[in-house]
């Protein structure tokens, strides 16, 4: 290979083809159909830059109008960059990476001696499995053994408490069990939006949920924010921390960051007519029942157990109807009887 330093921001890899076109075996197989979906998303890093880039990951201050200060001035925008996050990529790691980055012929550098070397840049890099000293990647349970990178997080589906995975005919559905081993009761579909966390990055203070989310934890994301990824044989959703909106025990939540849990008003009939309650709209007011801690910190008069008025379309749906999380930003009022 030639010699190559990368610049800041990116990795170079090596990769003898860009399709994933063998079976475990090493046979080829057809990848005519959906070839999109079977474009390569690992490779063997061979360079690594020593600075992230200036790729911005968020901004601070979302929304409209504009944040301001004590004394009515604009706060200037401010922005979490690549660079803010020292990345931990090392030569020799398998890199997962973004699924179209292959796909970019501008990330193509060259083809030597049976390999192509690509650049990928780090923010598009979540996750290392790192050899060990016998050069094995070795994995344990939920556990990858893996090095997570950025703002990523890997989850698992989640089907409840108290339920199992089963295989009837080859699909998968979920099941309660009792104690003869007899299943009492089936579902097909697992909660929507919650996930079993297998690995998770550092995340960017004040923003990183790593502090109180631990793998094996369960936690209500936001919706469709995650991308279904095949590592090492096994499915794992890939998402950052931005997307974790609370932790879930059993079927209490508890928010993270600036996020806030309210129980909602109950549902009012709006005609004399008896009227399924499942279809009247959801109310736009309710009780404060618990505070993430950036919420409590940034907005203090906010307090347990106050009414206020909510922007119910950025609501998000807990797995019942009388409890939703919203960001403290989207409360407009406090409600005064």
């Amino acid at each position: 290979m030639k010699n190559y330093k990368p610049m800041n921001g990116v990795v170079i890899i090596k990769v003898k083809s860009t399709m994933n076109d063998r079976t475990e075996s090493g046979l080829y197989k057809d990848i005519s159909f959906d070839r999109h979906n079977k474009v390569a998303i690992n490779a063997e890093v061979v360079a690594v830059s020593e600075k992230g880039s200036e790729h911005v990951e968020f901004e601070i201050y979302q929304g409209q109008p504009r944040a301001r200060n004590d004394d009515g001035s604009f706060i200037d925008d401010k922005y979490v960059r690549n660079r803010d996050i020292p990345h931990t990529i090392q030569v020799g790691d398998i890199i997962y990476f973004h699924y179209l980055t292959l796909e970019d012929p501008n990330n193509w550098m060259h083809y030597d001696k049976g390999w192509h070397y690509f650049k990928v840049p780090v923010h598009d890099c979540f996750l290392s499995l790192r050899p060990d000293a016998f050069g094995e990647y070795k994995r344990n349970g939920l556990d990858l053994k893996s090095v997570m990178h950025n703002q990523y997080v890997l989850g698992k589906e989640y089907w409840g408490e108290a339920w199992e995975q089963i295989d009837v005919d080859g699909k998968t559905i979920a099941g309660k069990v009792n104690s003869k081993g007899l299943v009492t009761e089936t579902k097909e579909k697992p909660l929507e939006n919650h996930a079993i966390i297998t690995d998770i990055g550092k995340g960017i203070d004040p923003y990183s949920r790593s502090g109180i989310i631990r793998p094996g934890d369960v936690v209500l994301l936001k919706p469709q924010c995650e991308f279904e990824n095949e590592i090492e044989n096994e499915k794992r959703w890939v998402f950052t921390h931005m997307d974790i909106i609370a932790k879930v025990y059993g079927e209490t939540y508890y928010p993270v960051s600036d996020y806030v849990l309210i129980k909602v008003d109950e549902k009012e009939y709006v005609s004399p007519l008896e009227v399924n309650k499942d279809y009247l709209e959801m109310p736009d007011t309710g009780v404060v029942w618990r505070m993430g801690s950036l919420a409590k910190f940034e907005e203090p008069d906010l307090d347990k157990g106050m009414r206020v008025k909510f922007f119910k379309n950025r609501a998000e749906k807990t797995q019942h109807e009388k409890y939703v999380l919203i960001r403290y930003q989207d409360i407009l009022a406090e409600v005064l009887d």
